[in-house]
């Protein structure tokens, strides 16, 4: 079940200035000193994002957030960066890192295990499904996939939603699009997954 709490609390009006100032010198000019005092302030929000994500899983091969959190700054500093929009934007491309990384594990697990193990994730409460609330997560996955075949605005805001726990409010603002044309897009994607999750 998400939790109803919003996971992108402002925080203090100095250190919100202060991250968005040292993301912009990060990811617009490389800078690796404003990348490390980026990672100093938001270091304990992104501890508490990968704890909400871990905690919506069960199963073998747990990672720790700690770990978690380190392994999401290598992938993108191994990487190019996507220009982010804002500091909200910023936690967003964190967290779906992160779930790139536990799928990626759960990847691993199924093939060393030959089928044994499985991570699996709690679904949105309002996905209709036949039975329990929780999925291997390569199975959803799978039909995440489809859907962002369909449409790729449509996967984003699942993987928000569902995930990361936003409200549609903090969807919209992360997409760049109107509070109605997301409150329609989720109305289309739940019942979309809830079909094909049966």
């Amino acid at each position: 079940m998400v939790n109803q709490s919003a996971i992108f609390n402002p925080r203090t009006a100095l250190d919100s200035h202060h991250i968005t100032l040292y993301l912009q010198r990060w990811v617009g000019a490389g800078d690796t000193q404003s990348r490390n005092e980026a990672y100093d302030l938001i270091y304990n929000h992104l501890y508490e994002i990968a704890t909400r994500i871990l905690n919506r899983e069960r199963g073998a091969h747990r990672i720790q957030a700690e770990e978690l959190v380190s392994e999401v700054f290598i992938r993108l500093n191994s990487g190019k960066l996507p220009q982010v929009c804002n500091r909200q934007h910023f936690y967003s491309i964190c967290a779906l890192t992160m779930r790139r990384i536990i799928i990626d594990m759960a990847r691993r697990c199924r093939c060393e295990a030959q089928g044994g193990n499985y991570i699996l994730v709690s679904i949105h409460e309002s996905i209709p499904q036949r039975s329990t609330k929780a999925i291997d997560i390569l199975i959803f996955d799978e039909a995440l996939k489809r859907l962002a075949e369909i449409d790729e605005e449509l996967g984003h805001l699942v993987e928000l939603r569902v995930f990361l726990g936003m409200t549609l409010d903090e969807i919209a603002d992360v997409q760049g699009v109107s509070l109605r044309k997301v409150k329609d897009n989720w109305k289309f994607a739940k019942h979309w997954l809830g079909r094909e999750l049966a």
